[in-house]
């Protein structure tokens, strides 16, 4: 018989290290828990430089039985490879070409509803030439925008189909939902912006909807690091050019007056701004109802006066037919992109930002 050669027994070289701020380019509210990064907001993720033949990202989230379980999107050199959900332990496998490549992954599901995800390493398997590495992590965005809402900053049925069309009665799936697709998330990608999302459905400024999960409203969430935890943020690590609000959504069906959100409309735009000095503030509303817009835009009209302010207020249509429809009366992706454009138009005019799609 003909003997082995050495590269029958090959062993690939491997090395398997945890993800954090040091080796990652890491966005969202994040935290470290136990040795391992913690995604609990929509959007939140990484984004590392590596060289390999394969990497394999190592997920767990402790979703209850009969609970939603969190997902996740993993991409490669900016192309979508795959979105998959947590529950237990997972394993991404992801083969690579020959070179360097930008592995990204982002949470797709919102916080509160369902299980923090913890990344509990990064291992990567190549040759001896050259041999696997966790490279120095890319730069993040110095563009950075905050986006406080509810159920339609989450991206909540954004993926789903309306009754009109499947006959059935609609249900809250993770599987549907999706904060890419979003009006903010095609918003932080048409300004390739490190963008943050501070939100979750059914919440309100003054009142929840009845069917919330949380009795935390939007000016409560708006102070947690850590939904979990229910840790506070040091707001000076992390300062945003631009805040977009979309809330006042779900106030009218938790039967808020008119004077209740006249006043805190005010307080929680107080809040914004002693959180961020410099920050551009923009609060769009109307895209499910606009129930309350009269207090909603009094409220930031007498804040802007009493505070020599200039927070700007962006009405949006409300989505109509069931070609705007997704699941549970939200609106779908189509619907969203749509509403995305006057907010781009009117951040590029305060900023002077240019489409920076596709930078690095």
């Amino acid at each position: 018989t003909t003997p082995a050669t050495t590269s029958e027994f090959f062993l690939p070289l491997v090395i398997e290290q945890p993800v954090a701020p040091e080796n990652a380019a890491v966005s969202g509210r994040t935290g470290m828990k136990n040795g391992c990064l913690l995604l609990e907001w929509s959007g939140s993720g990484f984004a590392v430089r590596v060289i390999g033949s394969r990497a394999e990202i190592r997920l767990r989230a402790a979703v209850e039985e009969g609970k939603q379980p969190p997902y996740v999107q993993v991409s490669v050199d900016g192309l979508e490879r795959e979105s998959v959900p947590v529950s237990g332990f997972v394993l991404i496998r992801l083969d690579l070409e020959e070179g360097e490549h930008l592995i990204r992954l982002i949470r797709l599901s919102e916080a509160l509803t369902v299980a923090p995800v913890e990344v509990v390493s990064l291992r990567l398997e190549g040759e001896d030439e050259p041999p696997p590495a966790l490279l120095a992590p890319p730069d993040l965005s110095r563009r950075r925008i905050e986006f406080i809402g509810d159920s339609l900053t989450c991206g909540y049925g954004i993926a789903g189909q309306p009754y009109a069309v499947t006959g059935k009665p609609g249900q809250f799936l993770t599987e549907e939902e999706d904060v890419t697709q979003t009006y903010a998330g095609v918003t932080a990608a048409y300004f390739d912006a490190d963008a943050r999302y501070i939100a979750a459905s059914g919440v309100g400024i003054v009142h929840n909807h009845p069917d919330t999960a949380t009795n935390l409203q939007i000016p409560q969430l708006f102070a947690l690091k850590s939904p979990a935890d229910e840790t506070h943020l040091d707001y000076s690590l992390w300062q945003p050019q631009v805040v977009v609000i979309n809330a006042g959504t779900n106030d009218y069906r938790g039967n808020t007056t008119p004077d209740e959100m006249h006043t805190e409309v005010m307080s929680l735009l107080e809040k914004v701004r002693r959180a961020y000095p410099d920050a551009e503030i923009i609060w769009m509303y109307g895209m499910m109802n606009r129930k309350l817009e009269e207090p909603l835009k009094k409220g930031i009209q007498d804040y802007n006066v009493a505070w020599g302010e200039h927070v700007y207020y962006l009405p949006v249509e409300p989505i109509s037919g069931v070609e705007e429809h997704g699941a549970l009366g939200h609106p779908n992706a189509a619907a969203h992109r749509d509403r995305a454009e006057p907010l781009i138009r009117l951040i590029a005019r305060l900023t002077g930002w240019d489409e920076a799609k596709g930078a690095a």
